[in-house]
């Protein structure tokens, strides 16, 4: 998923919008055709557990940054 790559490699811009984006995508979306209906949703809530991580990451990295840059250890 792009937005835990880019919050791998500091990309926080990035990696937030990629990950709203996901989480919206997949408020929506139906299985796709090589996955079944049955084992969608555990599909589903893995890639939005992997979103919202990304998300998550990238938020606790950018408040670090901020804090450092204000001399808060």
């Amino acid at each position: 998923m792009m937005a835990d790559l880019a919050a791998r490699h500091g990309q926080h811009r990035l990696a937030e919008t990629s990950g709203r984006q996901a989480l919206r995508y997949l408020a929506r979306a139906l299985a796709p055709a090589a996955i079944s209906p049955d084992a969608w949703p555990q599909v589903r809530d893995g890639l939005r557990n992997l979103a919202d991580f990304a998300l998550g990451r990238t938020a606790e990295e950018e408040d670090y940054v901020a804090l450092y840059a204000l001399g808060v250890e």
